[in-house]
């Protein structure tokens, strides 16, 4: 699987946003764009497809870490968090992370078909933040490394407009 923000010598299948993709997509996905999202907002609610998954801690993920705030204000890294936003052959994609204990952490992949999706254009292009409109739905706000958000732009762009 290529992923766009993992090299070719760390796409194996012990890397966790490997092992999430691999189990949450189905087995004839495609991935064209994977990036780490680091923020995700929806204007509203929307029936999207979604899978779940637990997952291992595993301290060489290297995206947002989660944090645990314990007694007295003290904060905590636990588990790494796997948030990504792809693209694959039929869907935009969006994967939420959530701590489930210091040994686990707990993934949804939601998804939207691109015949759903009416476009998307980066707002605030320093943040790295891209709005996507859904056809009776809300608009989607991903937040990515700035240089990478033209491409996820331009990649739902074309896959929305694509029959």
């Amino acid at each position: 699987m290529r992923l766009g923000f993992l090299a070719a010598e760390r796409a194996a299948p012990d890397n966790p946003a490997v092992e999430v993709l691999a189990e949450l997509l189905p087995p004839d996905a495609e991935v064209s764009l994977c990036l780490t999202c680091r923020e995700f907002a929806s204007s509203g609610p929307h029936p999207f497809g979604q899978t779940s998954g637990v997952f291992a801690d595993v301290a060489s993920f290297y995206t947002n870490q989660s944090v645990a705030e314990v007694s007295g204000g003290q904060t905590l890294l636990t588990a790494p968090r796997r948030e990504l936003v792809l693209c694959t052959q039929d869907a935009l994609c969006w994967t939420a992370s959530r701590v489930r204990s210091d040994r686990e952490d707990s993934v949804t992949l939601y998804s939207v078909p691109f015949g759903d999706v009416l476009g998307a254009v980066v707002r605030h292009g320093r943040r790295g933040v891209v709005e996507t409109w859904i056809d009776d739905g809300p608009t989607l706000s991903f937040r990515v490394a700035p240089d990478a958000a033209d491409a996820l732009q331009a990649h739902v762009d074309q896959a929305a407009r694509s029959p």
